[in-house]
């Protein structure tokens, strides 16, 4: 995965706080299958199911339980079976394949959730066939 642009906190995943004006590889990240950005933090979310997380995290947005922001890349929680992900400009979320949806960080539903609050989904989002 590759990224570039303002990198105040670490949020190109490259492991330094450098601006970048070309590509630089995000550092210790493989197969990844979704990619989301908040204002200073973004997520990906990897074949296996797991959402990863870096940059800015004062809020928690990272999912990592602390507030310290990060430049190289560090698992959300032990949440597992994530399907999708998403971020707002200072909270994330996950989508599990069971319909759970986890919120954490500045989160609409509440403020500076530093551990995931469990959502259920009264209509589950059913996928559309491929068209392939």
């Amino acid at each position: 995965m590759w990224a570039w642009g303002s990198n105040l906190h670490g949020q190109l995943g490259d492991g330094t706080r450098d601006d970048q004006l070309s590509p630089v590889q995000v550092q210790g990240l493989g197969g990844v299958i979704a990619v989301a950005a908040g204002t200073r933090h973004s997520l990906a979310l990897t074949y296996d199911g797991v959402v990863w997380g870096w940059g800015y995290n004062g809020d928690g947005e990272l999912g990592d339980g602390t507030p310290i922001s990060r430049s190289t890349v560090a698992p959300a929680f032990a949440l597992t079976n994530v399907t999708a992900i998403a971020a707002g400009s200072s909270h994330s979320l996950a989508l599990q394949a069971d319909g759970t949806v986890w919120a954490w960080a500045e989160t609409p539903l509440a403020s500076s959730v530093m551990a995931p609050s469990q959502f259920h989904v009264a209509h589950p989002y059913r996928s559309l066939p491929s068209l392939a």
